[in-house]
C-alpha cells in the first residue's frame, strides 16, 4: 500500500480539541490534515459545557456569535452537595462573566469548519490502525470505507479521547 503526500500535521480525531489543533496549526501556514473516525454530524454524551476558558478559545476560533446563537447562555449556577449548596455568578479575572451548555453534536461541526476554513483538510470515517516512524516522517495505516490506506505526516497529534487506549499498545 503506498502512502501518499506528505502532511506537516495529522490531527487524529476531531472533536474540540482536535479540531482547535488543525485550525491554529493550517492558521499558522501548516499543511494539516484532519482525521476522525466517524462522519459529522456526530453526537457524544459528554462535553456539552463550555466553561468561561472555553469561551475565549470559541472566541479566537471566531465561532463565538454562533455557539452564542445556539447554546443556553449560563450567568450563574447552583451547586447541590450533602454539605450544603453553593450558589456562583460566574467570572473572574480577565475571564468572561458567562459560559455556553451546547450539544456536541452542534458544537463540534462548528469547529471542524473552522479548521476546514483556516486551511485544514478533513477526512471523515479514516480510522488510525497503527502508525510507525520513518526517516523524517510518520507512516499512517488507515481503515476508511474503501479499505486500508497509508498517509504520511512529519508530526500526529492524537486528539481521540477515549479511543487512544487502543492506540497505545
Amino acid at each position: 500500500m503506498a502512502a501518499e503526500g506528505m502532511h506537516d500535521l495529522a490531527v487524529i480525531g476531531a472533536g474540540p480539541a482536535g479540531a482547535a489543533t488543525a485550525f491554529h496549526a493550517a492558521r499558522a501556514g501548516l499543511r494539516v490534515l484532519l482525521l476522525d473516525m466517524a462522519r459529522f454530524p456526530r453526537d457524544k454524551i459528554c462535553g456539552d459545557g463550555l466553561t468561561m476558558r472555553a469561551v475565549a478559545e470559541l472566541q479566537a476560533l471566531g465561532v463565538e456569535p454562533e455557539v452564542r446563537r445556539q447554546a443556553a447562555l449560563i450567568r450563574r449556577f447552583e451547586l447541590s452537595a450533602p454539605l450544603g449548596r453553593v450558589q456562583s455568578k460566574l467570572g473572574g479575572a480577565g475571564e468572561t462573566d458567562y459560559a455556553y451548555v451546547l450539544p456536541r453534536l452542534k458544537l463540534d461541526p462548528l469547529l471542524v469548519q473552522a479548521a476546514v476554513g483556516a486551511g485544514a483538510e478533513l477526512r471523515e470515517q479514516h480510522e488510525l490502525e497503527t502508525w510507525e516512524t520513518a526517516d523524517d516522517h510518520l507512516r499512517l495505516r488507515l481503515k476508511t470505507p474503501d479499505g486500508e490506506r497509508a498517509l504520511r505526516a512529519r508530526y500526529a497529534v492524537l486528539a481521540c479521547g477515549a479511543h487512544l487506549g487502543p492506540l497505545m499498545r
